[in-house]
């Protein structure tokens, strides 16, 4: 199998290129419902929101007990909003959104410095922007090798959307709903539809395989059935056919659900607590002024 591109997200420096073509209007994807779903349709397109990630990594001296090195990562991707709970509102989107810098990418930032003088810190901060608001947001869960990642945000007045308890079948049309090339903007959602064609494992990362045209920045984005249920996430493609990509499978889903769950019981008021501390504006105002 050839080997996939970087993961989805988008670098902010992208934002000059215009948007893919092929997308479907939104009103498309509605009209081919059964007339029952239509409004149910059109409130779940608003339980998908665009993720800002924002990434420093600074290697510290431990002999002198200062940073020698430095480094930072801005890159935008897609989510769904699938629970709202007492600490704050879950987002479910694909695991390399919330691992932006990898420990491969830290040894090449850092790689002339040697590892038993110095530290690695990283501080990861997300921002969520929805229809009617932007919010802070902090990670619950993350599992790279499944792809699959759900952020604690700040409490949001937006429908949730549902995962689907049955993979679609061989052939069945599905939509994927993202952001390409970081472009967002209020009442805008680009729908782009394709075929699941199966199952396959990339990597050693089981994966849905679907027809679906992807690029950078639609990575978490969720792939709905026509019934408005989630049956993936997006989070690759292949590098010489974008026209083929991959999504998460509805286990990794499920599982990760499930995790999120259980923390939640266990540390949910101290992933709020920090919540409460976070204020959006500021987050981009002091990352851009530094």
């Amino acid at each position: 199998m050839k080997k996939l591109l970087s993961p989805l997200f988008v670098f902010s420096s992208l934002f000059l290129f215009s948007c893919c073509s092929n997308l479907m209007p939104t009103n498309d994807i509605i009209t081919s419902l059964d007339e029952k779903q239509e409004n149910k349709q059109a409130l779940e397109l608003k339980s998908v929101v665009q993720i800002t990630s924002m990434v420093r990594s600074v290697l510290i001296s431990l002999d002198e007990q200062k940073i020698v090195s430095y480094a930072e990562k801005t890159s935008q991707a897609s989510g769904v909003i699938i629970k709202h709970t007492t600490y704050g509102t879950l987002i479910l989107t694909a695991g390399h959104v919330c691992d932006v810098i990898d420990d491969r990418q830290i040894k090449a930032i850092h790689e002339e410095y040697s590892k038993d003088k110095h530290t690695t810190e990283n501080n990861t901060q997300f921002v969520i922007r929805t229809n009617d608001k932007m919010v802070s947001a902090v990670k619950v869960y993350s599992n790279y090798a499944d792809e699959t990642c759900i952020l604690l945000s700040q409490p949001l007045s937006l429908p949730v959307s549902s995962i689907a308890k049955v993979k679609p079948k061989i052939g069945e049309t599905i939509f994927l709903v993202g952001y390409p090339i970081g472009l967002w903007s209020p009442n805008y959602f680009p729908i782009f539809d394709g075929s699941f064609a199966g199952e396959v494992i990339n990597e050693g990362t089981p994966s849905f395989i679907t027809t679906i045209v992807a690029y950078h920045g639609s990575s978490g984005g969720p792939i709905f059935n026509k019934n408005g249920e989630v049956v993936s996430l997006l989070h690759g493609f292949f590098s010489n056919a974008n026209s083929l990509s991959l999504g998460t499978t509805l286990v990794s889903l499920e599982s990760a659900v499930g995790i999120t769950n259980e923390m939640l019981l266990i540390n949910g008021q101290n992933y709020k607590t920090e919540l409460d501390k976070l204020i959006p504006e500021k987050i981009i105002q002091s990352w851009y002024e530094e």
